[in-house]
């Protein structure tokens, strides 16, 4: 469910109606309650409402700016930290979760997420996974890096295949396995 649907289910959950036919504005019953449902977004994001989810992504742009130009390696790495758990914060907050919702229920510890560069072995025919980043644009660093530093296979010179994964691990409790 998008943010501004949850929104408008939220207002109707609290009596707001459709103008025209009394509806709920999230039910769509008539043509208006489209136009009633774009006016109840239109005038939370004015009084400053943003989805969780954005409101974090912007906080950890901000924060990536403050690292970028850090120049204490022990400040670098906090900052590093504190930018990943936010964004994991707005992943989470973008799934969605909401009252009711099985992940808040089920989920035993926050999720993980880390960034590696994986190389392609041609002679496995598989992909490798590489060093893990907490810090996506590290990982995106060491991509780069990679690609100038080696381009090449060494034994026939054909190039590196290389690609960027972002692993996320959740951590979920089985359903009548607790005692």
């Amino acid at each position: 469910m998008s943010a501004d649907n949850q929104a408008v289910q939220v207002l109707s959950l609290a009596g707001a109606m459709c103008g025209v036919c009394g509806d709920e504005p999230g039910d769509r019953s008539c043509k208006d309650c489209e136009t009633c449902r774009e006016r109840y977004v239109a005038a939370l994001r004015a009084a400053g409402w943003a989805p969780r989810a954005e409101v974090l992504a912007a906080a950890a742009d901000d924060l990536h700016d403050v690292w970028r130009r850090t120049e204490n390696a022990q400040l670098a790495g906090g900052i590093a930290l504190a930018m990943h758990r936010i964004r994991d914060l707005a992943m989470t907050a973008s799934q969605g979760s909401t009252a009711g919702d099985e992940g808040a229920e089920t989920e035993a510890h926050p999720r993980s997420i880390r960034w590696r560069v994986e190389i392609y072995d041609p002679l496995a025919k598989e992909w490798a996974p590489g060093t893990p980043f907490l810090v996506r644009e590290r990982a995106v660093e060491r991509l780069n890096m990679a690609q100038i530093d080696s381009p090449r296979w060494a034994h026939n010179e054909t190039p590196v295949a290389r690609r960027l994964v972002r692993e996320t691990t959740t951590y979920t409790i089985e359903a009548g396995e607790s005692r």
